[in-house]
């Protein structure tokens, strides 16, 4: 699995390898020349991005796994990422492991902007935290979720017409 892709040693999402892209590299170099600007700042913003992607693939695989399916490998990438699994006898299963990457995006906004009337105006080095992984999160959860053919929510809204189905035949 090659394609500019390279292995992540000893990193592994339930006993699969996870491989970055040599571009995810490359932003990583370009944030960092940001972060000498902008010091830790710089630094907190680029790990929250690569999460964002990180957290969304685990999220495929957490179900996928649940589901009793082989997560084969995990692919990070600078702008999106690809979670490889076996494929589900069900097609409504392939559903949810869709649904899996934005569930998890939306569980760590949640987690991440529920503090935040408490803590008042100055964020401090938690600033680039909320702005990253709470509403910027958000917003690529929610752009996931465009029912378009090659994003997650080109399957993942096909779950209302499955569940409809099966309800009426019950």
């Amino acid at each position: 699995m090659n394609n500019g892709h390279l292995l992540v040693p000893r990193l592994r999402i339930y006993g699969a390898p996870i491989f970055v892209h040599g571009s995810v590299g490359l932003f990583a170099g370009l944030c960092l020349l940001w972060a000498a600007e902008y010091g830790l700042y710089g630094l907190l913003a680029t790990l929250c991005y690569l999460t964002i992607i990180l957290i969304h693939e685990w999220g495929h695989a957490f179900v996928a796994h649940r589901l009793g399916l082989r997560v084969f490998a995990v692919q990070l990438g600078f702008f999106h990422g690809l979670c490889h699994f076996q494929k589900p006898a069900d097609f409504l299963d392939e559903v949810k492991v869709a649904w899996g990457g934005v569930l998890a995006q939306f569980s760590v906004a949640v987690l991440v902007l529920l503090p935040l009337p408490l803590l008042g105006e100055d964020l401090g080095y938690y600033g680039p935290v909320v702005i990253f992984l709470g509403f910027f999160n958000l917003l690529i959860a929610c752009g996931n979720l465009l029912p378009a053919r090659r994003l997650d929510g080109g399957r993942a809204w096909k779950i209302i017409g499955l569940l409809w189905v099966r309800r009426r035949r019950s």
